[in-house]
């Protein structure tokens, strides 16, 4: 994944040099500020390795400025690189409208000073502002300062962020990214590690980001870790939409909300591990509003949320007029002190659950302290430890325990090392339910080739099994080929297909001009339940770009093809 990227980049670059000037940094000038005021828009301002002590400001131009990973895709120019601000100020700026062809990539940045109230308009590390939509790529920023993003400031700009380190920054705000105001940002295939508040009194937002009053953010295989603030150690939204895809929110630190505080916010978590983080209030998630007026939406799906820690709430906290969606995903050891180890809820929340495992978590699985306030639960197809004892909460708010709901040992894989598998004999397996209907509200709508047998498995993982009155002659009926998954992908993805006799099977991938890419089967194999997993790469190994792609089976007589789709 990364090596196709830097192939990319050092492809743009070989064109580029074709039609522009190539600027050697320190050949022909000492300093990059002095290549960057030397060039025009098109041009490249390639740097040696070194470490240069000074700020740089784009000034508008539409330029790459690169280390040599540009022309050699080697990382190891990204920590031979080093722009150095040292302490002066913000030590890389985006503030004239530079668009998308703006790229800064492989470098160190660090010791930014960015600006503090009054003017706190400026990161540390990195400041993009006035619709400046530059492309950041194979960065490590590392301590910087700010009062309003320590590692990167974007304000009133759209930014695609990749394969980058952000850590030991500090903050107020957002200490390692802070976003606001009619802003966006693509972040993917990067890490936000071991930020932390400049505040004595531990007052800040978002330890690895802040975002408020912004509407499209999208993590992709972003890992969030050993971050720190009041609100939201790992990440902080406050009236802001945000989708989160494929990544790790862990081992963060706040006093409301460990993993991720949401504030008035709209939240797409799918496909995530949220896991070992610590909060006063909702270990894992915190999720509030302030009225009936805003809103609070939670859309968690597919995803893991385990051994966080709280007083109230371990695994997540809900109050005050909220929308809470919880499908397919799994609550398992989660611990509070107070209450509520799975969830905890209050205050005119309503909380839907369905084909979703709780397990080992304490005390009880789902609580609720509603003080008069009417609230809700409605829990369907669900794996819930002790059944109807393992929740809690007054007479008086709405608990629907509709049709489905079980209680046996789910049966994990390994629970000890957090694989949430579902074993062959599980309860779990064909337990849920593809489509769901709650007051003319479609609650969930899970296509039929995304799941194996009669109905979906509960929890995050669909197994290859599926319920059988023989258990000595589980195979399938009839072949099958269903939908990879996940799907959109990166860097890897599975495959299920179904033999119900010996076949002779090819399975390829093509790309949409009908190209075949690869080969992932072909041999003579045994009735069952099979799968395969592809890793984005072709026949040489080499990956591929990202994209729609075709997999196709033949098993005998059966042909059957499908479309996938490659992220990056």
């Amino acid at each position: 994944m990364k090596n196709l990227a830097i192939i990319i980049i050092s492809l743009l670059f070989i064109v580029t040099i074709g039609f522009a000037t190539t600027i050697n940094i320190p050949a022909d000038y000492t300093t990059i500020q002095a290549g960057i005021d030397a060039s025009s828009n098109g041009d490249t301002v390639l740097v040696q390795p070194g470490t240069y002590v000074e700020k740089i400001n784009y000034n508008g131009k539409n330029i790459v400025v690169g280390s040599l990973i540009l022309i050699t895709g080697d990382t190891s120019y990204i920590s031979q690189t080093v722009i150095d601000g040292d302490s002066l100020g913000t030590v890389v700026t985006f503030e004239n409208q530079e668009d998308s062809t703006a790229i800064l990539t492989g470098f160190t940045i660090q010791n930014g000073t960015g600006s503090f109230w009054p003017e706190s308009g400026q990161g540390g590390g990195i400041t993009c502002i006035n619709n400046s939509n530059p492309m950041l790529s194979y960065l490590f920023l590392q301590n910087n300062i700010a009062e309003r993003g320590g590692g990167l400031h974007i304000r009133e700009s759209h930014i695609k962020m990749s394969n980058c380190i952000i850590e030991n920054n500090n903050a107020l705000f957002g200490n390692g990214i802070y976003i606001h105001y009619n802003a966006s940002l693509v972040l993917s295939n990067s890490i936000l590690r071991k930020n932390t508040q400049i505040e004595p009194d531990f007052s800040g937002y978002g330890g690895g980001i802040y975002a408020s009053d912004t509407t499209n953010i999208i993590f992709i295989n972003v890992k969030v870790d050993s971050n720190s603030a009041h609100f939201g150690g790992g990440i902080a939204v406050a009236m802001s939409e945000i989708i989160v895809n494929n990544s790790e929110i862990s081992n963060n630190f706040s006093i409301e909300g460990g993993g991720f505080n949401i504030w008035r916010s709209i939240s797409k978590i799918n496909f995530t591990k949220i896991h070992n983080n610590e909060a006063l209030i909702g270990g894992g998630i915190a999720g509030y509003n302030s009225s009936s007026d805003s809103t609070l939406v939670i859309l968690i799906n597919r995803s893991n949320i385990y051994n966080n820690l709280a007083t109230y709430g371990g695994g997540a906290h809900f109050s005050m007029d909220g929308g809470i969606i919880i499908t397919n995903s799994v609550f398992y050891s989660n611990q509070a002190t107070g209450n509520g180890g799975g969830i905890y809820y209050q205050h005119f929340v309503n909380i839907n659950v369905i084909n979703t495992i709780f397990w080992e978590n304490s005390p009880y699985q789902i609580s609720c302290l509603s003080v008069g306030a009417p609230t809700s639960l409605l829990v369907t197809y669900c794996l819930i430890q002790n059944g109807l004892n393992g929740l809690s909460g007054p007479s008086y708010h709405t608990l629907l325990w509709n049709e489905g709901n079980i209680s046996q040992n789910p049966e994990f894989i390994n629970s000890l090392e957090f694989d949430f598998n579902l074993s062959t004999s599980s309860p779990g397996i064909d337990a849920g339910t593809a489509f769901y209907v709650w007051e003319e509200d479609t609650l969930i709508n899970i296509d039929q080739n995304d799941y194996v047998g009669n109905a979906p498995d509960m929890g995050a993982f669909e197994s290859l099994y599926i319920v059988s009155i023989n258990e000595e002659q589980i195979l399938p009926v009839k072949f099958a080929l269903y939908r990879n998954y996940p799907n959109p992908f990166n860097p890897i993805t599975t495959i299920q297909y179904e033999l119900p006799q010996q076949s002779v099977v090819q399975i390829t991938i093509y790309d949409l001009l009908g190209k075949k890419v690869t080969t992932l089967v072909s041999e003579t194999q045994d009735a069952g339940f099979k799968s395969i997993s592809w890793n984005a790469t072709n026949d040489y190994g080499k990956p591929v770009s990202a994209g729609v792609y075709l997999y196709k089976i033949q098993a005998g007589e059966f042909v059957q093809t499908k479309k996938m789709i490659l992220l990056k």
